[in-house]
């Protein structure tokens, strides 16, 4: 056994080629695990929009791809040293369209959000538009301000009133956080409570006093998200994640087809145990576990429990396009240099039986030349 992984870990193709796949495989992970989470930030699709993209749409590209690299190598039957080329060639490609997720980011959603947590720690001296409402224990419960911007609930907006306006909405009002129409006119997209709804609830409540007017006089909010439009941008991500699903499922055939013939017959068996060992090692159980970790740092806000913290509530979309997908490109780039090793080394490897039977008759030719030429010399 131990002879065996000797000639395993000495065999430079298959080593350079295992640790092309666990590079690979630890920079693609989060693109498998977390992709319908990533849709949802960044785009502002719905859970089920961005799980039915990644498990239908992306995986026919993914089948596509495997079964047309089947298909060329079974009928061309190119040689190692061209599978390992291609192989190159998918893994700087991915590393490209990877970079590019980088730059196909939605600017009204990132710049829509307002983070306004009061921090109990600094104190009773410093005082912020919400420092009296103690939000600290809210749910996110996202309210949409009349200047158009997104806020975490309307706790966390200095919302002191809710009202139903006259279409019938809910409206929240008396918002320190959100600055007030100084006209207090409605528009399309907002309508804004007045004092007719307020005396319409309540026919006691005066409506005119000082405090009411000024209450009415600030800023107003109404529940859920501001609406942004990423549908453009969503659409450009959406392509090329099925051009990388295409050229990555497109190079499996020839990476596996190299790790089975670059080691004898006997240790076949031993190298591909060892092969998914080394990748479930490094790669599967590592991978989800750092780029979870990469997630919770782009938090924004985190829930709160009475004895820890809870789930994540909002995410900084800008940062973790950057911090994904630039740390995940240098893992497929560092798999892509160790894939340069395979088509170094493997330029005298045979992968189909023709090429081993022609080798050996090119042998036995060489053999009776020889035997030829001495027996004429006797």
């Amino acid at each position: 056994m131990l002879k065996t992984f000797r000639r395993l870990t000495t065999n430079k193709t298959y080593m350079c080629n295992t640790l092309s796949s666990i590079f690979y495989l630890v920079g693609y992970t989060p693109y498998w695990i977390f992709t319908p989470k990533y849709i949802e930030v960044q785009y502002r699709q719905s859970a089920a929009t961005s799980s039915m993209v990644t498990g239908t749409v992306a995986l026919a590209f993914s089948a596509v791809g495997v079964l047309l690299s089947g298909f060329i190598i079974s009928h061309y039957k190119p040689r190692a040293r061209y599978m390992a080329a291609w192989n190159v060639i998918c893994g700087f490609l991915t590393m490209a369209g990877i970079l590019a997720y980088a730059f196909i980011g939605c600017p009204g959603n990132e710049s829509s959000v307002i983070v306004n947590i009061h921090d109990s720690s600094l104190g009773s001296n410093t005082t912020t538009c919400n420092s009296a409402c103690s939000c600290d224990y809210v749910q996110y419960s996202p309210v949409c301000g009349e200047n158009n911007m997104t806020y975490i609930s309307a706790c966390h907006a200095g919302c002191k009133g809710q009202q139903i306006n006259s279409d019938g909405r809910k409206i929240f009002y008396d918002c320190s956080c959100i600055p007030g129409d100084e006209w207090g006119n409605s528009t399309a997209q907002f309508k804004r409570i007045t004092s007719l709804d307020l005396s319409l609830e309540n026919a006691t409540l005066d409506t005119t006093s000082l405090s009411h007017l000024e209450s009415l006089a600030s800023g107003q909010a109404m529940p859920g998200s501001c609406p942004v439009n990423c549908w453009t941008q969503f659409v450009s991500f959406l392509a090329v994640m099925c051009c990388l699903k295409f050229i990555g499922a497109s190079g499996r055939a020839s990476n596996f087809l190299v790790s089975v013939r670059c080691v004898p017959e006997k240790d076949k068996t031993a190298a591909m145990g060892f092969g998914m060992t080394m990748c479930s090692m490094l790669a599967f159980i590592p991978s989800p576990i750092f780029f979870g970790w990469v997630f919770d740092r782009v938090c924004l806000v985190w829930g709160k429990t009475c004895t820890n913290k809870g789930n994540c509530w909002l995410y900084d979309p800008q940062s973790m396009r950057y911090t994904l997908n630039f740390t995940a490109a240098v893992f497929i780039a560092i798999g892509s240099v160790f894939d340069l090793g395979v088509w170094y080394y493997a330029k005298d490897l045979k992968i189909f039986d023709e090429e081993v039977k022609e080798v050996e008759m090119q042998i036995v030719q060489h053999e009776e030349e020889a035997n030829n030429e001495k027996n004429t010399e006797i």
